[in-house]
């Protein structure tokens, strides 16, 4: 029943927002489910899942945007996110997940952010953040939809020189071939 208060309550004031704002009430949602790492797939698909189903057909029509944040570990519930709420992005896919656990659900299916490792960002070294941003670009990228960032976190006195490294290996590694211009 405080869940169901709770979505109603979220959806009345979303459409109050957006009323405010003159935006569309249903031109799409994005949100976080932050319970995802402790529930199995069956406890979020069951107690959480049809909740966020409600928020996303009130506030997203048929080819709108809906967007998830889940930066922890979250590969567990991929049938459900992909399944049971299509999604259409996977915001912060954080370094505890491998990228190969998305290839085959997600993957290549909805834009996928994320996946470095913050505290690598912090400490290097420069070759180190290279590797782990060539391996998820090599894994990911191919089948599109992939962005190259930080797994939703940079830490304060991150160097920018750390930074720096990420954008030359996404520059080392280029566009996809399926996107690569001819």
């Amino acid at each position: 029943e405080a869940m169901n208060r709770l979505t109603c309550g979220i959806i009345e004031a979303e459409y109050r927002f957006r009323e405010l704002r003159g935006v569309e009430a249903d031109y799409g949602f994005w949100l976080s489910d932050d319970p995802v790492p402790m529930l199995s797939n069956e406890q979020y698909r069951k107690h959480i899942a049809p909740h966020t189903l409600a928020l996303y057909r009130a506030l997203s029509r048929r080819g709108a945007p809906r967007g998830m944040h889940l930066c922890g570990r979250n590969t567990h519930v991929l049938p459900t996110l992909s399944d049971y709420l299509h999604i259409t992005s996977l915001d912060g896919t954080g370094h505890v997940n491998d990228p190969e656990e998305y290839v085959g659900t997600l993957c290549g299916r909805v834009i996928i952010r994320g996946n470095l490792d913050p505290v690598l960002l912090l400490r290097g070294p420069v070759s180190e953040i290279k590797n782990a941003a060539h391996r998820a670009l090599e894994v990911l990228a191919p089948h599109g939809g992939f962005h190259l960032q930080d797994g939703y976190n940079i830490c304060p006195h991150t160097p920018w020189e750390h930074i720096r490294a990420v954008v030359e290996a996404a520059e080392e590694y280029g566009m996809p071939s399926r996107g690569r211009r001819q």
